[in-house]
């Protein structure tokens, strides 16, 4: 943590990476996820914006792909070339829902898929424990 920030970063990455490495069980929430966008793809939608002369309208920025945290476990564990456990808590979580993102794929032409960078994020933070 930074010293005077008012935020924690997530530590879930880091943490999931560290208990693959480790051959510790991976300890989650059972149907926890999102639809996780890359910041390359983020600023594509920021440069999106400042380029767009219509008036006021909402666009979700997220990729199409819904990724669970256990499939980020998976991934490191490929990774790594380690199987672990993973341990789930219920908190009755269903299954998930998807933002839709029409909006700013009919207006800005923009559509993302996230696994290959979360892949890639998941090696640099292995790398990084």
């Amino acid at each position: 943590m930074v010293e005077g920030a008012s935020v924690y970063s997530d530590q879930r990455f880091r943490n999931i990476c560290r208990a693959v490495r480790d051959a510790r069980p991976v300890r989650l929430i059972q149907n926890d996820g999102t639809q996780f966008l890359h910041a390359g793809n983020l600023a594509r939608v920021y440069e999106a914006l400042l380029t767009h002369d219509a008036g006021f309208s909402t666009h979700f920025a997220l990729a199409e792909d819904w990724c669970s945290w256990a499939d980020i476990a998976r991934m490191a564990m490929a990774e790594h070339a380690r199987d672990v456990p993973i341990e789930f808590e219920d908190r009755g979580y269903g299954p998930p829902l998807l933002y839709d993102l029409s909006a700013i794929e009919r207006d800005f032409g923009l559509a993302f898929h996230s696994r290959e960078q979360l892949r890639a994020h998941v090696r640099w933070v292995l790398a990084q424990s």
